[in-house]
């Protein structure tokens, strides 16, 4: 994703999209940086997911718009989490209903 790329320095190394009525669902893989992960093998699971939830906040407008932008849909949440251990993260954003 452009987006992650221009805020962490780097984006993962795949991505799939599920698109279905009313939610949007990113799967990212190998979404954790080189310093995350070996933060994460030293057992500092909580400060990288603490780092990676202030990331996601500061992209949120920036996410947002973009799939709002692309589908010509509001969004109505967004919901993220990052597995440290597995190197995957999840966007999951519900759309506001279509007339």
């Amino acid at each position: 994703m452009q987006i992650l790329r221009e805020h962490a320095g780097r984006g993962p190394t795949a991505a799939k999209t599920i698109i279905s009525q009313d939610a949007v669902i990113v799967v990212l893989g190998g979404a954790l940086t080189t310093t995350e992960r070996n933060l994460v093998t030293r057992g500092m699971d909580d400060q990288v997911k603490q780092v990676r939830d202030r990331l996601q906040t500061s992209m949120r407008d920036d996410l947002i718009a973009s799939v709002e932008e692309a589908l010509g849909r509001r969004v109505a949440a967004l919901l993220s989490d990052t597995d440290v251990h597995a190197d995957v993260a999840v966007e999951v954003f519900t759309l506001v209903p279509a007339e």
